[in-house]
């Protein structure tokens, strides 16, 4: 059986790039060769005809990560994503990329154990307008993410929806029912759920909701886009399955929410506040 040693993993500038030993052997299965059976069973599943499609091919997206687990790494080069809805409200996903921000700096640590559900995650950033900002969270509770769990005698995928606080190596959004469809169907090394406390220029505003990902590119980090299948016209959330993510890349997203309310003239429209932050250059400690 090969023996495999992870080395280093950086990810900067949205490239991903994981640099690993793996002794010399004639039989054993390599990493690769199970993210390829993975994807020959996901080609297959029903999941398949009605998804986020990759580089042409019919497959979700390709098991880039693996079974290595990821929940401990830093990131920085922060955007806010802070479009405007047809109502004038806040559109927190801006898909046509018209509100995906630089902000002056903005960095975020997370350190998590999905064995045990526990950690902390802190982020900071400073806005345009020059307010500090800060979000802290140690406690978490259960999501929703879809696991593979194998493949089925008929040649088919095997998945489930979990409810895990603190997931790795799953899929989210699209048409998963992993989470709303705010996203096309993405790969996520490592998610998160829970009630964080947000500061501004030194004030508590109190207990908000927090979702953190590190997933593959869904979003362009250069226009902003969140692309559909075609790789060129943009993501709508009212067809999930026609989405777009590229394995080549990876990206942090941290979404802060206040508890849902009376509908506005938001996206999503059921929280009166969204701060919906991008990091793209990642360093896996």
């Amino acid at each position: 059986m090969p023996q495999l040693c992870l080395f280093a993993i950086v990810i900067s500038t949205s490239v991903l790039v994981v640099l690993l030993f793996t002794s010399t052997s004639t039989s054993g299965t390599t990493l690769l060769s199970i993210h390829h059976l993975q994807q020959k069973a996901l080609a297959t599943s029903s999941l398949n005809n009605n998804t986020t499609t990759n580089d042409n091919t019919q497959l979700p997206k390709p098991f880039t990560g693996g079974q290595v687990p990821i929940s401990n790494f830093t990131a920085t080069n922060t955007y806010i994503v802070q479009g405007q809805t047809p109502e004038g409200g806040v559109d927190a996903f801006s898909y046509d990329g018209s509100g995906h921000l630089k902000l002056k700096s903005g960095v975020i640590d997370v350190d998590v154990d999905p064995i045990s559900q526990t950690g902390m995650i802190n982020a900071t950033w400073v806005d345009n307008e020059n307010n500090n900002w800060s979000f802290t969270q140690t406690q978490f509770m259960p999501g929703q993410q879809l696991y593979f769990e194998g493949i089925l005698p008929n040649g088919t995928a095997k998945t489930i929806i979990g409810n895990d606080s603190v997931a790795i190596n799953h899929w989210e959004h699209g048409n998963t029912n992993g989470g709303a469809p705010v996203l096309p169907t993405v790969f996520t090394y490592v998610g998160t759920w829970g009630p964080g406390e947000l500061w501004r220029n030194g004030e508590n505003l109190g207990t908000v909701g927090g979702h953190m990902m590190l997933t593959d590119g869904v979003r362009d980090p250069i226009s902003g886009k969140v692309y559909a299948a075609d790789k060129a016209s943009t993501y709508n959330p009212m067809n999930p399955a026609d989405g777009y993510s590229d394995p080549k890349t990876a990206q942090v997203h941290l979404i802060i929410q206040s508890p849902p309310g009376p509908m506005t003239n938001n996206f999503p429209p059921q929280f009166d506040f969204t701060a919906h932050l991008m990091f793209y250059d990642i360093e896996v400690n």
